[in-house]
């Protein structure tokens, strides 16, 4: 029997012995390769990875503050404008009052990340980015899988485990069951 598991819950960024503070995504990214390299090679495995990012981190009413991408992958977004919900502001009005509620953890949640287009612009940004980390990470796994000539024997599936607002409907997060917040990109590789 081989358990191996390794768990990194509710940061962006997790502090590593001799390397400082290493991405939530890079550690786990390790985790994996580790556990592919480690494992028993003459038994089938069954590996799954959950990676932390793009989740929000804590509260912050700075723009953004949420979300703690790396730099140099933030940069990549420096220079776009992400376009906001089409239905950001007049929907919110159409909602059944008790959604409208400022006390709603969705509404509370949108004037701390999305207030004003700044607000917006830094979230989805630094989201974007996390989800660009999140992509290079899964990159490297199936690299891995390759390298140990295993890719064409090993399913592969991604997925997440809710959508988010993001500001639609003038609201944030994932409490209601709107499309924004139940889609999940569902990819399944098969060979």
């Amino acid at each position: 029997r081989f358990d191996w598991s390794r768990f990194h819950e509710g940061h962006h960024w997790i502090p590593k012995h001799g390397r400082g503070q290493v991405a939530a995504e890079d550690v786990a990214k390790e985790n994996a390769i580790d556990f592919l390299r480690e494992r028993p090679k003459d038994k089938p495995f069954a590996l799954t990875v959950a990676f932390y990012p793009p989740k929000a981190v804590g509260i912050s009413k700075e723009p953004g503050g949420q979300w703690m991408p790396k730099r140099d992958v933030r940069a990549l977004y420096d220079n776009l404008t992400i376009p906001e919900p089409y239905n950001m502001t007049h929907s919110f009005s159409l909602l059944p009052p008790f959604l409208q509620d400022a006390k709603t953890a969705a509404r509370a949640k949108w004037k701390e990340r999305y207030l004003t287009s700044y607000h917006y612009q830094e979230a989805m940004k630094n989201i974007y980015a996390l989800i660009t980390q999140v992509d290079s990470a899964c990159e490297k796994i199936v690299d891995e899988l390759k390298a140990q000539g295993l890719y064409n024997n090993t399913m592969v599936i991604f997925t997440t485990d809710n959508g988010m607002f993001h500001g639609a409907h003038g609201l944030a997060g994932k409490w209601y069951p709107y499309q924004e917040s139940i889609r999940v990109p569902l990819i399944i590789y098969d060979p």
